[in-house]
């Protein structure tokens, strides 16, 4: 099985973007799915193809001809119902691979069902297996643990460069998978390359292995500030999100507390499938002071 021509539906935002640029420095022919009513615009190198979302004809046609279908839409609430739409039609038109929106946790030996929030990507997972098994279609769900870049610039980390404080999750050493967005892109080509070997599969990811500890000790590094810090308890904001479920803001709380907390969804150890599909390593000092730099903070 080889792959060629190659259609991304969410080809924008902090995911979507690098993904397709990625995407169009490649040898692949690259295609956007966009709903008939899209405004967006894309850069040069991709044909982009519109659809009625709604409409189940509309989607197969438009996905006619395509090898492989990326998700790279908004991971909200409506994610799984979308993506069984889009699977669907993928089916139906002949797509040999979907990559699911499902990027993030460790779903097939973690400890993530136990989260409500990400109860949708375990359904979506459920239904791929189940149609991969009868042989309709093939399926790569890539597990990135948390985008280091950005929750630097997110509230993910409790980084207030401003005031120089630091939120530490509970005692701080727990440590997790940490990956940059570019190398999210770079995966998703070293799995378009080697489709044999990521058939059906998770493809485990990551730059860094690092602690809230240690990621804030490469801050203080990089920055030449030392930063107060104070303790978060992740049982207490798991709970605050399980209140807030469901909505996106609960999700979010749930998700923090998920990844830095004894539930530890981020966690799976440095031997993964990141030489398989080609990463490099990277500096992680690097990474942070060029991250900042485009923050505004170090110039």
């Amino acid at each position: 099985m080889a792959f060629q021509n190659i259609i991304q539906v969410g080809a924008s935002g902090s995911l979507g973007g690098p993904v397709l640029q990625s995407l169009l420095s490649s040898e692949f022919t690259v295609s956007i799915l966009a709903r008939s009513s899209s405004k967006s615009t894309f850069p040069t190198g991709a044909t982009i193809i519109k659809a009625d979302f709604d409409s189940h004809e509309s989607l197969v046609e438009a996905l006619r001809g395509q090898d492989v279908a990326i998700f790279t839409f908004g991971g909200g609430l409506t994610t799984e119902s979308l993506s069984k739409v889009l699977i669907d039609a993928a089916i139906e038109a002949g797509v040999k691979r979907i990559i699911p929106n499902a990027w993030g946790p460790d779903l097939d030996t973690g400890p993530g069902s136990q989260q409500e929030f990400l109860a949708p990507r375990y359904r979506i997972r459920d239904y791929l297996n189940a149609k991969a098994a009868e042989g309709k279609i093939t399926y790569t769900t890539v597990a990135p643990g948390l985008f280091f870049d950005w929750a630097l610039t997110a509230d993910v980390l409790n980084l207030d460069f401003a005031n120089n404080k630091a939120g530490i999750f509970d005692d701080g050493s727990r440590r997790v998978m940490l990956t940059t967005i570019p190398s999210v892109a770079s995966a998703v080509l070293g799995v378009l390359r080697n489709p044999s070997q990521t058939e059906n599969r998770l493809v485990r990811i990551h730059d860094f292995f690092l602690s809230n500890k240690e990621v804030l000790e490469v801050v203080q590094a990089v920055t030449g500030k030392t930063f107060e810090t104070y303790t978060i308890s992740t049982v207490e904001l798991e709970e605050q999100g399980r209140a807030l479920m469901p909505s996106e803001q609960g999700a979010g709380l749930q998700f923090v507390a998920a990844v830095w907390g004894e539930k530890a969804i981020a966690v799976w150890g440095e031997e993964d499938e990141s030489a398989l599909v080609g990463l490099e390593k990277k500096d992680v000092k690097e990474v942070v002071a060029q991250v900042l730099k485009g923050m505004g903070i170090l110039v």
